[in-house]
């Protein structure tokens, strides 16, 4: 080789290596480090045990591991159980743990843990723990709102660090899918006696063994996750940070102080679709979906029914007759258009057990018809029971306020028609049209409303769980039943020993729910969950709204 040739190469290689610098930085600093997800409010506590809510789920299922988790196919994998055998009679379930499963041990906690709880606490994830936390969940005074389905437990034990026996009362066919619900995830004993009553009300206040952990918590703004280093599962964390943020979070402080009324605050599609920042994630209603650009991907989910909800603790509501008279006066080929009439209540979406859906073989429940006669005999029964204090019957007088989306409000008041022709001059409606799904929400959840229609939409994965939003100890019970007889069908359900019995009892409770009259299905919708580049990877159960900021190896 000449002298020449020699330092030509070193001068093209040099070139090469200027080029090739300057790119690689770019691929560093393009690198997607975070992701900015929707919060409708800050939960108060995080404690998984008697943590209930879709904010709660979502924290957990990235920052917590139990023995098993749900895929986004609805499917049970591995979490820190490497394996698992269950008995011949279905009674007794083995876990064995991986032994390198730890706990995340938070900063400054001097104060109940002592000065050197870095170096003497010890961090591992243990079968002691597994068995502390399922039997905190199953303890009364506990109180949490998941204990139904742990009730088929007989008894919990470690036999050693690495192995967990579950004994049942009887078999559970959905057991599986039990443990991977935030009830049934690990507690370790020491810490939790530590913060003397307060696990969880703080970040450093639980423990996490997940791919993340809790770093943050802003009443106001949201909730921050970071990547876990400890964590050695089968998931792999996508982000170093989850943000979990509520929209007032991205205004101005001189701003937040002015916006006291909900309806100054941004909308989560305006934050999705701003260039400045916003969410990366989010739910988003049919027409939203179709009016964003190609920087997003969206998914649909069938976890959604649109239905008449009615508050039982309105006096006249609770009249069994007067709710039959206008179920029977509701027609619900009014409110089909583009989607199909209603199964039941249950969205598809939920499964009667992992990977399979409850609303398969033609398993499909059927609310009060519509037939005017029929409504006008349960109001003729109203009347002949509508006396006063001295016995004498008197008229019926029926002033009931009723949300619903202004895209519905024609259709609403085109059924108020009937109604009418039922109730008379003795019926008088009020009707709110709002302009987001939140307001209607809103009015809802806090239950200040007599009738609203809505969407009804699923966050649980087994229509078990969905129909336990509508037990009587129920938070989420957004129509006030308290029905004993449903209370049970539902418990059994979730307790349910085959597959056979699941279909039967779940279906005898979802028709005692809608035969009540308290909720109207009228068709069954879509949701949609749109994602921009930087939430590409991000996956969600089966209901579309558990999100999954990890990958499953």
């Amino acid at each position: 080789m000449t002298k020449g040739s020699f330092f030509s190469k070193i001068i093209i290689l040099l070139l090469c290596v200027a080029l090739v610098v300057p790119l690689l930085s770019s691929c560093k600093k393009n690198k997607i480090t975070s992701v900015k997800i929707p919060l409708t409010t800050v939960p108060t506590c995080f404690d998984p045990q008697i943590s209930y809510g879709t904010n709660e789920e979502n924290i957990i299922n990235n920052c917590l591991e139990g023995l098993v988790r749900i895929d986004k196919n609805g499917n049970i994998t591995n979490g820190v159980a490497s394996s698992w055998a269950v008995s011949s009679d279905g009674l007794a379930y083995t876990f064995t743990l991986r032994s390198d499963a730890k706990w995340h041990l938070p900063s400054d906690l001097e104060d109940i843990l002592g000065e050197d709880y870095k170096k003497t606490f010890d961090t591992r994830v243990t079968a002691y723990d597994f068995a502390f936390g399922i039997t905190r969940g199953m303890d009364p005074e506990t109180d949490s709102p998941m204990a139904d389905s742990l009730s088929c437990i007989q008894s919990v034990s470690a036999e050693n660090d690495t192995k967990l026996v579950i004994t049942l009362k009887h078999p559970n066919v959905n057991f599986l899918t039990v443990l991977a619900s935030p009830v049934a995830m690990p507690c370790n004993e020491n810490f939790f006696e530590a913060t003397a009553g307060r696990y969880g009300l703080k970040a450093n206040l639980l423990l996490c063994n997940g791919p993340y952990y809790l770093g943050s918590i802003d009443e106001e703004n949201g909730i921050v996750i970071y990547k876990n280093s400890d964590y050695k599962g089968s998931c792999t964390a996508l982000f170093s940070t989850g943000k979990f943020l509520t929209t007032k979070s991205f205004l101005s402080s001189s701003a937040k102080e002015k916006s006291n009324d909900e309806k100054t605050l941004p909308s989560v599609f305006s934050l999705l679709t701003s260039k400045d920042g916003g969410y990366d994630i989010a739910t988003v209603t049919k027409a939203e979906s179709e009016a964003l650009s190609s920087d997003f991907t969206v998914e649909r989910y069938k976890n959604t029914v649109k239905a008449f909800c009615f508050n039982l603790h309105n006096d006249a509501l609770n009249n069994y007759n007067i709710r039959m008279a206008l179920a029977h006066a509701t027609n619900p080929e009014l409110f089909t258009g583009d989607y199909p009439l209603a199964e039941g209540i249950v969205p598809s979406c939920c499964g009667r057990a992992a990977g399979v859906s409850y609303r398969s073989e033609g398993n499909i429940i059927k609310a009060p018809a519509y037939d005017l006669s029929t409504a006008e005999s349960f109001y003729k029964k109203a009347m002949q029971n509508n006396l006063d204090e001295d016995g004498k019957q008197t008229e019926l007088s029926l002033n009931l306020s009723l949300f619903c989306l202004k895209e519905d409000e024609t259709d609403v008041k085109r059924v108020l028609q009937d109604w009418q022709k039922i109730f008379g001059v003795s019926l008088s409606v009020t009707v709110t049209a709002c302009d987001t799904q939140a307001e209607v929400d809103t009015a809802v959840e806090s239950g200040n409303f007599d009738v609203a229609y809505t969407s009804v939409t699923a966050s649980e994965f087994l229509a078990t769980d969905f129909l336990g939003r509508f037990v009587s100890s129920s938070g989420k019970n957004i129509v006030g039943l308290n029905d004993i007889t449903y209370d049970d069908l539902v418990s059994k359900a979730i307790n349910a020993a085959s597959e056979e019995e699941l279909i039967s009892l779940t279906r005898d409770a979802e028709t005692r729910l809608l035969q009540s009259g308290c909720l109207l299905p009228t068709c069954s919708a879509d949701g949609y969950l749109a994602k921009n580049r930087n939430a590409e990877k991000v996956t969600v159960r089966p209901s579309g709204n558990i999100y999954a900021l990890y990958t499953l190896k």
